[in-house]
């Protein structure tokens, strides 16, 4: 994984750097990189983030799996299993593992939600009014985790650019459970055209789809030139479980829809899985290491 410039060590040797230098067991690959580092803002900056985030992991309470999980983990084994996926168990899928599987990060990156809950808001709970940057407008929604078949109610005040239109779109990247990693050839769809209103602000509703548990959204103007993504952010709309919450099909389709753009958000959402859902196979299978 490589978040930084190309002419900078990536986050992973910056980590790696940081390590040998704690324990004493430096290379000659290590001289390169403390000589990059040396006269690199950039790379100091990294390094002191990273910093950050092994003190905030120190402080994380330890989620221990269950003994259920621990009884079919070691059941599966005893049926000749060597690999502990999710991919035989249709209802794991059904809760959030795509059809590919695998190992996604390592241990340390995982263990670092929390801070990134923290730093990055993902809003999962609390008011479901979402604020934009200063330059673009705000959405509020009637629900950010819909049931199946409930509508959400769209309230949108848009910017000095959009403002002037007599209607916009809301458009969405759309997922199902079966999507894959990264946002490459995933759909995006009009979900509804919102009117604008007397006070100035547009306003529409619509309903997801049976098959659909997360979408990302954006407004557009309808010759599709101007577009408030909130910043590369999108708004995102979560499939809700039976207990309201965002369903773990859902937090796994957000991770897979940042894949390659934000780490530290994935971190999060690997967090919450492994919260709200201590007994799934999927959800841990987030939390292994490589």
């Amino acid at each position: 994984m490589r978040l930084l410039p190309r002419t900078h060590p990536s986050l992973d040797v910056l980590s790696d750097f940081r390590r040998s230098t704690q324990t004493g067991t430096t290379t000659s690959a290590d001289t390169d990189v403390a000589a990059h580092v040396a006269s690199c803002a950039i790379c100091r900056a990294s390094l002191a983030s990273l910093e950050q985030i092994e003190q905030q992991v120190a402080m994380l309470p330890v989620v221990e799996a269950s003994a259920a999980l621990r009884e079919r983990m070691l059941a599966s084994r005893a049926s000749g299993a060597r690999v502990i996926l999710p991919l035989a168990d249709s209802t794991e899928l059904e809760e959030g593992t795509n059809a590919h599987g695998g190992i996604r990060w390592r241990a340390w990156a995982a263990a670092a939600a929390a801070l990134a809950v923290a730093l990055f808001g993902l809003r999962l709970d609390g008011p479901s009014t979402i604020e934009a940057a200063a330059t673009s407008g705000t959405m509020s929604l009637s629900t950010e985790t819909p049931r199946v078949g409930e509508r959400v109610t769209v309230r949108y005040r848009a910017g000095a650019t959009l403002a002037r239109q007599p209607t916009l779109t809301l458009r969405a990247r759309i997922r199902t459970n079966a999507e894959s990693e990264y946002t490459t050839g995933v759909p995006v769809v009009a979900l509804t055209t919102l009117q604008k209103q007397q006070d100035g602000t547009f306003s529409g509703n619509f309903v997801l789809a049976d098959s659909l548990v997360y979408a990302a959204l954006a407004v557009e103007d309808p010759s599709a030139t101007e577009i408030d993504d909130r910043g590369g952010r999108t708004w995102t709309v979560l499939r809700a479980g039976p207990d309201g919450q965002p369903s773990l099909a859902a937090l796994s389709q957000l991770s897979n829809d940042l894949f390659g753009r934000n780490w530290e958000a994935i971190f999060s959402t690997t967090s919450l899985m492994i919260t709200r859902y201590p007994d799934s196979v999927a959800a841990w299978d987030w939390q292994s290491s490589a």
